[in-house]
């Protein structure tokens, strides 16, 4: 396993679909982990609505469209990626099945909350950011303006934490 990071092209092009000052926390948490030999590479980020929705339906989120901060590029999911030739790797598979705790404690670090701490639908591989906006607010400013109308509201808001 690589002890350097190396941002890929995916990862990059997940923090791009992100709000800028999350995807900044994101970029920070990486070499991070790569340094505590936690390799891990994105997944996912920004989502539609009817992406939401499918996920869950098949029971593999608890929220639904608009109710997810993966609706709003606030929201990342990683997995382990053990070697750069290998491909990304099922997230639960081991060696690194007892790493998403020290991968979440690194989030939390940076003022990041982590599914992995979550009381209900506990979600390992998922990051998100802390708001202090309503989601609620974050739904109607997106269906009346979009994606930069929510960023515009958190930037005016100072919204996120």
């Amino acid at each position: 396993m690589s002890e350097q990071f190396s941002l890929t092209h995916r990862d990059a092009r997940i923090l791009g679909e992100c709000y800028p000052p999350f995807a900044d926390k994101i970029k920070l948490l990486l070499p991070i982990c790569w340094e505590k030999k936690l390799p891990i590479h994105l997944t996912q980020g920004f989502r539609y609505f009817g992406e939401q929705d499918e996920l869950y339906k098949a029971g593999k989120s608890n929220a639904k469209g608009g109710n997810s901060y993966h609706n709003f590029g606030l929201a990342v999911d990683f997995c382990f990626d053990s070697s750069p030739d290998s491909g990304i790797q099922d997230p639960y598979l081991e060696p690194f099945e007892g790493s998403f705790k020290a991968v979440a404690d690194s989030a939390k670090e940076l003022g990041l909350e982590p599914g992995f701490y979550w009381k209900s639908f506990i979600d390992k591989p998922h990051i998100q950011a802390k708001i202090t906006i309503p989601i609620d607010d974050l739904k109607c400013t997106i269906i009346k303006g979009g994606i930069y109308a929510v960023y515009r509201l958190l930037n005016e808001k100072k919204g996120i934490l």
